[in-house]
């Protein structure tokens, strides 16, 4: 034992302890990622201290999986169980070939998409493999394990597109690490790295650190749909995966540019026999024909792929001028009507619900228009457990000047929340680039308090009378109170407030977002931290 060892020894064990958690609590990926690691081979002590956060989240590739099986998936019986039980999340990264700068600007090949689709076909086979041996969770004891998966090339970032995330050594993969390192610290840094800010690449469209165009095809290759390979060998017997009770939540961010095909995602959700919790960002497609394709194939995963046992559901889909050049980001974007009815048919079973730009609010309480509204004497289903919904609706843009479309849409929502009985937080939102509008119903319990509150940063004066005492809106919000909490009539509180915050600070919808009444509470439901 070395002398520096015999002297820890000597220290209390509650001073010893103080200093662990100490150096435990200080660590982030930023700063060095493989330190906590090495702390853990110091001696016996430290090992049984340092391996739950080592084993907390791990962050891996398809390259690595034959070492988590080796430590934790199929190790020695005893260690691996017990490593095992400190695992509360996985990022899975399955990790594609590097491309050249000759064909960056071309769509794949057959032989390529080919290829591509059994390196991710392997790599999810081999993960639900191992993970197919866990245990299940129970709740009472712990919650389960959080699966993150993401698709990328190495060099993706690496031509047309020098996004930032998809750098290999992009320092954000916990949440602690948002929290911990300011992002823009971290992306000065990429930008040195890479000599981002006086960049010239003629090939790439890159001037003096400007990117002036971005062709179709490098788009299209950005944003491929990766699909299960049915041909594998493996699939001979059946087109199912193994069956993964360990796994409760399942997460696919949007910091990954590659899409996971809607009918991919169904079969993995059917892995998942004991999942909680879905969260799915994706992009915008870059033609019309790719988003209509995606559309059908989503609205079979809504209307019949989400499992019996899902309770929260995080949808989120995004778009910017470098992948969507055609359109002006969260402004002219339609969803797709018919999505947003399948999924308030879909969703009657869900605690959690959040929908951003993948459908809009109006389609979704479509049933409850008054104008749309179909008559029929038998009452909708209730959405018996719902207590959060937020959900983006294109008329609230300021940009719209749709602000006579305000009060359908809140009549529609307030006929709705009467069949929400545990309703405790609605928010109906859109934003982006200079503009926020935010209406959000809250009910406290502890109080027994419902607020009706609007915050914008243009348009009040015009839209904030629809909330007073006697409007419409007022009367058929407080008519469902009557029904679902038993608030008497001009109990609830309405008002409205401007957003604090200059235009040109709000630069995006995720900005936009964080202005209601709890912000970085609802800001979770509606996006990853990390992403």
């Amino acid at each position: 034992m070395s002398e520096t060892m015999a002297l820890w020894g000597v220290l209390p064990a509650e001073l010893r302890l103080m200093i662990l958690e100490i150096v435990a609590d200080d660590f982030t990926f930023r700063s060095d990622k493989k330190a906590r690691a090495g702390y853990a081979t110091v001696c016996r002590e430290w090992q049984y201290f340092f391996e739950p956060f080592n084993f907390e989240h791990l962050v891996f590739d398809q390259t690595r999986i034959n070492q988590f099986a080796r430590h934790v998936g199929n190790g020695e019986a005893e260690r691996a169980m017990r490593r095992q039980t400190y695992v509360k999340a996985i990022s899975f990264r399955v990790k594609l070939d590097n491309y050249k700068c000759k064909t960056c600007r071309l769509e794949e090949t057959q032989i390529i998409m080919g290829k591509n689709r059994s390196t991710f076909t392997r790599a999810i086979l081999r993960l639900l493999a191992i993970l197919s041996n866990w245990p299940q969770i129970i709740p009472s004891y712990r919650k389960g394990i959080t699966l993150d998966i993401g698709v990328y090339s190495p060099s993706d970032c690496r031509h047309q597109f020098r996004d930032f995330h998809l750098d290999e050594v992009y320092p954000m993969q916990e949440v602690r690490d948002v929290f911990a390192d300011p992002l823009w610290e971290a992306y000065t840094e990429h930008k040195a790295r890479r000599g981002l800010a006086t960049l010239d690449d003629s090939h790439h469209s890159w001037s003096n650190g400007q990117r002036s165009y971005i062709p179709l095809t490098s788009r299209l290759r950005l944003t491929r749909e990766m699909s299960l390979s049915f041909n594998l060998p493996q699939f001979k017997s059946s087109q199912t995966l193994p069956q993964v009770p360990a796994v409760d939540e399942l997460v696919i961010r949007r910091q990954f540019y590659w899409q996971i095909a809607p009918d991919t995602l169904r079969k993995l959700l059917e892995s998942f026999t004991c999942l909680v919790s879905f969260r799915h960002e994706g992009w915008q497609r870059p033609t019309m024909a790719r988003q209509q394709d995606f559309v059908k194939a989503y609205k079979t995963l809504i209307s019949r792929g989400l499992p019996v046992s899902l309770r929260n559901l995080h949808l989120f889909q995004d778009s910017n001028r470098d992948l969507n050049p055609s359109i002006v980001p969260q402004i002219v974007i339609t969803p797709n009507r018919g999505l947003g009815k399948t999924l308030a048919r879909a969703s009657k079973s869900l605690e959690v619900l959040s929908a951003a730009f993948v459908v809009d609010a109006i389609d979704f309480f479509d049933g409850f228009c008054p104008l749309t509204a179909p008559k029929t004497l038998e009452p909708p289903a209730p959405w018996e457990n719902l207590h959060n919904l937020i959900l983006t609706a294109k008329m609230l843009h300021p940009k719209m000047s749709m602000r006579h479309a305000h009060p359908p849409l809140l009549l529609a929502a307030g006929h709705a929340a009467a069949f929400m009985p545990k309703l405790v937080l609605m928010q109906l939102w859109n934003g982006g680039e200079g503009n926020a509008c935010i209406y959000q119903y809250t009910w406290k319990s502890e109080s027994g308090t419902a607020t009706l509150w609007l915050s914008a940063n243009s348009l009040l004066k015009s839209v904030r009378s629809i909330l007073d005492n006697g409007s419409p809106v007022y009367n058929t919000w407080s008519e469902s109170l009557r029904k679902t909490r038993g608030l008497p009539y001009g109990d609830l509180k309405t008002g409205a407030d401007r957003i604090q915050r200059k235009p040109s600070d709000i630069k995006t919808c995720v900005v936009a977002a964080t202005h209601s009444h709890g912000g970085r509470h609802v800001l979770w439901h509606v996006l990853h931290p990390i992403s």
